[in-house]
């Protein structure tokens, strides 16, 4: 258990004290609980035995289950929200990094008013369905970039896929695409299985595999991954558009909505200025 779990449980354990010790104090005493005798806690003398306490939190846990529910309900949701702002201060302050294209690849109209940053695994299977949603919306949408952070977090094909891709923009970033979507198209990758689709693309493995080990490629995933890791991205697909984040699968219809909803987001913003 984390050191904020453990945080997490001690506050509810003295809120629930806190609040029983008067209870139980009262109910001894057969004093009406009201803001009169809040200000007349009970002398030491008259404290509660470990044995009256442990049977008081006892009955208030058994008796007002909602309580302790409400208040764990309570403090989940503070924590989201503020793991939320953590994450859209990040995307805020890494903006221009995220959606630079000088360091992944990218598909779509470079001037693109919408934006669509994906974090994929080749050896995804919801990848594979966000990639061919993307595709439709490329496809559909003059105006929309797409750019691509290959995020290998399902083993050793998944690394080895990943590299290839960069080393493939690196070298030839007109095969990008082709090649991933080839990749994209098969329900499990192998190995061979990937050589021979870069093969059939008229690329040279040797050299591919040579620029792979090259520390400016390293860089490259190095960067993918920690930004993955700053915005606290743990799976796979997860998307940023126009500076917001979408964890999980899109589909095609989402996309457009999406895109829709940040031009008229962006025109009300224009027209107030």
């Amino acid at each position: 258990m984390s050191a904020l779990q453990n945080n997490f449980w001690k506050i509810i354990f003295l809120l629930i004290i806190g609040g029983v010790a008067f209870f139980g104090y009262s109910k001894r005493h057969n004093t009406p609980v009201t803001s009169a005798t809040v200000e007349q806690p009970p002398q030491a003398s008259e404290a509660l035995s470990k044995e009256e306490m442990e049977s008081v939190v006892r009955d208030f846990i058994l008796n007002n289950p909602e309580v302790i529910i409400k208040s764990i309900e309570l403090m989940q949701q503070r924590k989201v929200k503020e793991m939320e702002d953590e994450v859209q201060k990040v995307i805020k302050d890494k903006r221009s990094e995220i959606e630079d294209i000088t360091n992944s690849p990218y598909a779509g109209n470079k001037s693109g008013d919408v934006t669509v940053v994906t974090f994929i695994d080749p050896n995804c299977n919801y990848c594979r369905k966000s990639n061919e949603a993307l595709n439709q919306l490329l496809a559909s949408d003059a105006g929309v970039k797409v750019i691509y952070k290959p995020f290998p977090i399902l083993g050793e094909a998944s690394e080895y896929a990943s590299k290839l891709l960069l080393a493939i923009y690196k070298t030839s970033p007109l095969k990008f695409k082709h090649v991933l979507d080839d990749i994209m198209g098969l329900k499990t990758i192998t190995k061979d299985e990937i050589v021979a689709i870069v093969q059939k693309n008229g690329l040279d493995i040797t050299n591919l595999e040579i620029e792979m080990d090259k520390p400016e490629l390293k860089e490259m995933q190095n960067s993918i991954m920690g930004l993955a890791r700053d915005l606290r991205i743990q799976g796979a697909p997860a998307s940023i558009i126009n500076g917001a984040l979408y964890p999980g699968l899109l589909d095609v219809n989402k996309l457009k909505e999406i895109a829709k909803e940040e031009r008229a987001r962006e025109k009300g913003a224009g027209e107030k200025k």
